[in-house]
């Protein structure tokens, strides 16, 4: 099972109508829809740019016991923090940004060896640091000291800056490869069809609404993704 169109279409008409049945039930539909909009979108203010407490004691100690790793609750000595995630669309939507800055990046650094958009002057940046006074004529000796020093420096922090974007993207696709995985196998299952499943039709049964329920949610996915 996966994101992808022939795949989802394929299991769609595997699937008996029975199973298409017990998703259009009202209140099934209704806790389906409640479940999508809050593991697609996180309202964690994950796009505030503001410091994130990543010390000791703020991570999580059981995180294999997550159920929910976008809205994972973590205990601090003090109070309980709420980790900062994006939801699972917003993840494929930073992806799908990432995969593209990168390419535009290993272009520009290909032709230029360095990013239009990391100006640091690293040369004035340091004579400044390390002069106590003003003066023309040092100023001058050190012109193309300081030209050197700052393409040097843009070269390396470009080459830091793609590999970053790289490192960003690797992290988020693993990220996501584990809520997808959790969501169609563990929690769709716990938290939609037990409730509303008559034990008397089965496993067999469970299994089918489960799987028709993870194709419903991976078109929902597409269609958020797709209108974002």
């Amino acid at each position: 099972m996966s994101l992808d169109k022939n795949s989802i279409d394929f299991e769609i008409g595997k699937l008996g109508v029975e199973a298409h049945m017990f998703w259009e039930k009202p209140e099934v539909r209704a806790a389906f829809n409640e479940i999508c909009k809050k593991w697609f979108f996180n309202d964690c203010k994950a796009y505030v740019k503001t410091t994130i407490d990543i010390s000791e004691d703020s991570q999580n100690p059981n995180p294999t016991d997550n159920t929910n790793p976008s809205m994972a609750i973590v205990v601090s000595q003090k109070e309980k923090v709420q980790s900062v995630e994006l939801g699972f669309v917003e993840k494929l939507i930073e992806m799908w940004r990432l995969r593209k800055r990168i390419l535009e990046d290993k272009a520009e650094i290909l032709v230029d060896g360095t990013l239009a958009k990391y100006g640091y002057k690293a040369g004035e940046t340091l004579m400044n640091r390390t002069l106590t006074y003003r003066s023309s004529y040092v100023s001058r000796v050190f012109k193309a000291r300081n030209k050197a020093i700052t393409l040097e420096e843009r070269k390396r922090g470009a080459l830091i800056m793609y590999e970053n974007y790289i490192c960003q993207y690797k992290a988020i696709l693993l990220q996501c490869e584990k809520d997808f995985d959790l969501m169609i196998n563990v929690r769709l299952y716990k938290e939609i069809v037990i409730p509303f499943f008559n034990v008397k039709h089965g496993q067999y049964a469970a299994v089918a609404l489960t799987r028709c329920g993870a194709n419903l949610m991976l078109r929902k996915v597409w269609d958020a993704f797709i209108n974002k």
